[in-house]
């Protein structure tokens, strides 16, 4: 386990609240509303009314973070099929945001974003954007609890052995 979800689980278990039985899944509670407001920013059109591309790379930390706590705090983890965060959709947003063409003729990250024009000095920020997702998606692939266990699909485990 990673410092960050060791010393976020500990707080949690240390919260009185969270001794107590009736809510043990309080944090759980905390955490799935975040993951599923940052993925509901990245994939749909609210995430072209973002002027600069800080904030679109910030949305895509918290989703890959609220993921990995999740993973990290719940007994069976995120890769189960009754997960409430849906690890593909998280995985397939960042690899259209990294340029990971797959099995799709056009992706949203082929292209630059209107807001962008070939020549602009914005470009830079959006390879860096580019490049941000793809180090989030080995930092799911490597940071994670429950994705070699057996409950994890197997489906989901090859997409994950397709990230380089």
């Amino acid at each position: 386990p990673i410092p960050v979800c060791l010393v976020s689980h500990d707080s949690l278990q240390s919260h009185k609240v969270f001794n107590d039985a009736a809510t043990k899944d309080e944090p759980m509670e905390l955490i799935v509303p975040s993951a599923k407001f940052a993925f509901k920013i990245l994939g749909s059109d609210i995430r072209s009314n973002f002027q600069k591309f800080g904030t679109i790379g910030m949305v895509q930390r918290i989703m890959v973070a609220t993921a990995l706590l999740y993973d990290h705090l719940s007994v069976n983890g995120v890769f189960v099929k009754d997960s409430p965060i849906n690890i593909r959709s998280v995985v397939e947003i960042l690899e259209e945001e990294a340029g990971v063409n797959r099995q799709r003729t056009k992706s949203k990250s082929t292209r630059l974003p209107p807001t962008v024009s070939p020549g602009s000095t914005d470009r830079a920020s959006y390879q860096e954007l580019m490049a941000q997702a793809q180090n989030l998606l080995n930092f799911l692939k490597y940071s994670n609890k429950h994705l070699r266990d057996p409950t994890t699909p197997k489906q989901v485990q090859q997409m994950f052995n397709n990230i380089v």
